[in-house]
């Protein structure tokens, strides 16, 4: 047994994943298929077909969980911060919030276009390609009220996306669900 969670059997020129301990802890390795080609380059092994295909697999799902997961925290963040911040009207408040609606969208764009990516079936990917640019464009609204510094403007900008947000996230919520919480300690 190998401390990477391989096992090679000479003989018959075979590879087995297995889980294994680790500082009494027991788990399964994830490994990415970029390092189990070049491990397997060194010993020369080529990898077999259905385990490319397990490993490709592996790699989209954890991909989507991870966007998924930050989906679920930026849009908690969304709902209970941002109308905080929207109560306070001072220079630097206005900054901070025109700063953290910019990046909450990077991190919601990427994202979502990777889940829209990964969608099963077309006409589901068409209703959530709908759903985040009408998201977006409410986003950006709420971006120009942030710029102009009109509390009562931000706040309307503010409801219209948080309800675009709930509809998206409506959408996604079977998905999010199997997440899991977005706090680690709940």
């Amino acid at each position: 047994m190998h401390r990477s969670g391989f096992r090679i059997n000479w003989k018959k020129r075979r590879l087995f994943l297995f889980p294994f301990r680790l500082g009494g802890s027991s788990f399964s390795p994830t490994v990415k298929k970029q390092e189990l080609l070049e491990l397997l380059a060194v010993v020369g092994l080529d990898l077999p077909p259905y385990i490319h295909r397990a490993v490709g697999a592996m790699d989209h799902e954890m991909e989507q969980k991870g966007c998924l997961c930050r989906i679920k925290n930026c849009a908690i963040e969304l709902f209970s911060a941002m109308e905080e911040d929207l109560e306070v009207d001072d220079e630097d408040s206005w900054d901070l919030v025109g700063r953290d609606l910019r990046l909450k969208a990077t991190f919601l764009y990427i994202d979502l276009s990777r889940v829209i990516t990964f969608c099963e079936g077309e006409e589901h990917k068409k209703a959530l390609t709908v759903l985040a640019n009408k998201f977006f464009y409410s986003m950006d609204e709420l971006s120009d009220a942030v710029e102009s510094r009109s509390l009562p403007l931000t706040q309307v900008r503010y409801s219209d996306t948080a309800d675009a947000l709930r509809e998206v996230v409506a959408v996604l919520a079977p998905s999010l669900l199997q997440v899991g919480p977005h706090d680690p300690e709940e």
